[in-house]
């Protein structure tokens, strides 16, 4: 039902019509909320093997490649595992060739019924366990060399280092040696109020996060300017804080956001 008010000018009156509050098209106002940083991916570097820690080649901080080198063990030791391996399977091979060799001479004297089946049997018997050998010492062998490869540590992903937990010199026995951190992109954990969350709900009578557009405004006042992606969440609801966790991905180029720093999000209603 409209409503007809009346307005008194110079030239007589005047009579505006005025549609109802629930039919007037209002802007959707911008909600904010809580919201702190979060690395998107995080990893310990550790070693495989025991073994004499040579050298670290990364300082705190440092934002490092995926592949780039971070921590040199000595390889004498597994250098060494590995030459005795290629010379076990050397044997191995020779051996395996001699069989063959064996077996393939007495073909002929087995057709002619020159030796019986069973010594026959035999010698195809040793041939297969020359062959066995063989790919058992392969395996050692390749065993070996991943081992002496290990030796040397890498960057699983491009991110920042800490601080390395050991020192040069030390004799690692598989704990911890750093921790490495992804900062781009980059996560933000909001915390969406009971109020905002349904009131939001009432309004898009949708959990289509597609429909709602994110910003993110800096501890200084200013708007972070890169873009974002609706991760996940909205499942239930913490008990302390009655607030409902969402995931945000913001594009993180210049590193300005890091882990720990408390911001604060805006959403609204994207207008179609």
């Amino acid at each position: 039902m409209k409503m007809v008010l009346p307005f008194v000018s110079a030239f007589g009156s005047i009579f505006v019509v005025v549609a109802p509050l629930a039919a007037q098209q209002r802007p959707d106002p911008a909600s904010e909320f809580k919201g702190t940083v979060v690395a998107a991916r995080e990893a310990e570097i550790a070693p495989r093997f025991d073994g004499l820690l040579r050298r670290i080649h990364f300082s705190p901080g440092q934002v490092v490649e995926e592949g780039d080198l971070l921590f040199e063990f000595e390889p004498a030791g597994k250098q060494l595992i590995l030459d005795a391996g290629r010379a076990k399977r050397k044997r191995a091979e020779a051996q395996l060739r001699g069989a063959e060799v064996k077996l393939k001479n007495n073909q002929p004297l087995r057709e002619k019924n020159v030796i019986a089946e069973m010594a026959f049997l035999e010698l195809e018997v040793a041939r297969d366990i020359a062959a066995a050998n063989a790919e058992e010492a392969r395996a050692h062998e390749r065993g070996a060399e991943i081992a002496l490869k290990e030796m040397n540590l890498s960057a699983p992903f491009k991110g920042v280092m800490s601080h390395p937990f050991v020192k040069e010199g030390t004799y690692i026995t598989q704990n911890a040696l750093a921790q490495i951190t992804q900062l781009n992109p980059i996560l933000v954990r909001g915390q969406v109020p009971y109020e905002m969350y349904h009131r939001r709900r009432e309004s898009l009578k949708t959990d289509a996060p597609e429909t709602i557009e994110f910003s993110l405004i800096l501890p200084n006042g200013e708007k972070f300017p890169q873009v974002n992606r609706y991760v996940g969440g909205g499942y239930e609801f913490e008990a302390e804080t009655q607030t409902i966790v969402i995931w945000l991905e913001f594009q993180n180029p210049d590193y300005l956001l890091r882990p720990g720093l408390r911001v604060t999000l805006q959403s609204k209603i994207k207008s179609h």
